[in-house]
């Protein structure tokens, strides 16, 4: 009864005298008869092509990788700058896409499902309605 005999498989990169190289994939299997000495049975294949492919690909997929990474970073950068409202600093009306000026009350309740409603700091209270600075407003709001 024989064993059966595992082959085994390697790539190996092997280098020419004038200092090229070449890919190439080994196939081998030991084979011991009864009384005769350990013999190697291969193949050997020119895999040159397929290993610069190969080698190619992983150097795309790491610059696709790196290009990604930069995409998501610049989104986020643009998330961010779009996130900002260009804002008059001495009335507080926003600036809108199409440059029209819109109290920010206004501005809020077109572009969000927002609504306002008004009342009086009591801050304000006392420098608008200084008469009524002992008297409560109705909750101060």
């Amino acid at each position: 009864e024989k064993k059966k005999k595992k082959s085994y498989i390697t790539e190996v990169e092997v280098y020419h005298k004038n200092g090229s190289s070449v890919w190439l994939e080994v196939s081998a299997k030991f084979i011991k008869e009864p009384n005769e000495a350990l013999k190697i049975v291969g193949i050997t294949r020119n895999i040159n092509k397929r290993k610069t492919a190969e080698l190619e690909r992983e150097k795309s997929l790491v610059l696709l990788k790196e290009s990604l990474k930069e995409k998501e970073r610049l989104l986020d950068k643009i998330k961010k700058l779009e996130s900002l409202l260009p804002m008059c600093s001495a009335c507080r009306r926003i600036r809108a896409e199409d440059n029209t000026w819109w109290p920010l009350d206004k501005y809020i309740e077109t572009h969000t499902d927002s609504k306002f409603s008004h009342g009086i700091c009591p801050d304000c209270k006392i420098i608008y309605y200084p008469d009524l600075k002992n008297k409560k407003l109705s909750e101060d709001i």
